[in-house]
């Protein structure tokens, strides 16, 4: 385990008046995003930044340093089949299919390395807070809206639109004693792009 500066201390850093209330924490997101990617690379959501009473306060926690989410994609081979994840929290606010102009320009910067004239099956998923059918709905929305990105930057692609909730994680939510893993349930928030190489 390693110990590393949660959001709140991040969140800090930006402001010279600490601390900052949920409001200003929400609103200087995209900075606290950047700094606790220089931090480590550790992706938080705007919720993590504030404690109990709504301000925030320097703390320190233990993480797992694999745990950590850095980066919008990461790439493996499965077979013949390539799989570009992206990670949903850098895209997406929370429980949002709605994709900033930022992000936006991320996917597009991502397909420009995609072979020409590809089928691509593009597949949403989640974690596992909430409820199996509203898993289902938000992993197809923000699925569709990285196809829709995607098929702006290049329309030679052929793009085929899957979600899959919760059904399908690549690490698990709950710890063997049944509690949170924060860690798990990040890495699952994702949307895949498939493709033969």
């Amino acid at each position: 385990m390693k110990r590393l500066v949660t959001a709140a201390l991040a969140a800090a850093l930006l402001s010279a008046s600490a601390p900052l209330s949920r409001a200003e924490a929400n609103t200087s997101w995209e900075a606290v995003q950047d700094v606790m990617q220089k931090m480590q690379g550790l992706i938080l959501t705007p919720a993590m930044c504030a404690d109990a009473t709504g301000i925030l306060t320097p703390t320190i926690m233990d993480l797992d340093p694999t745990d950590a989410v850095v980066g919008v994609e990461t790439s493996r081979m499965e077979g013949t089949e390539e799989v570009v994840a992206l990670n949903t929290d850098l895209l997406f606010a929370f429980a949002s299919s709605e994709l900033s102009a930022k992000a936006e320009g991320q996917i597009g910067e991502i397909a420009k390395t995609l072979p020409k004239d590809t089928a691509i099956r593009v597949e949403g998923h989640t974690d596992s807070i909430g409820s199996n059918e509203s898993n289902m709905t938000l992993s197809k929305a923000r699925a569709k809206a990285v196809a829709i990105a995607l098929g702006k930057a290049r329309p030679d692609l052929k793009l085929k639109v899957k979600g899959y909730g919760e059904t399908k994680p690549v690490a698990e939510n709950e710890t063997a004693s049944g509690d949170d893993n924060p860690g798990g349930r990040a890495k699952n928030r994702r949307v895949e792009l498939r493709f033969a190489r």
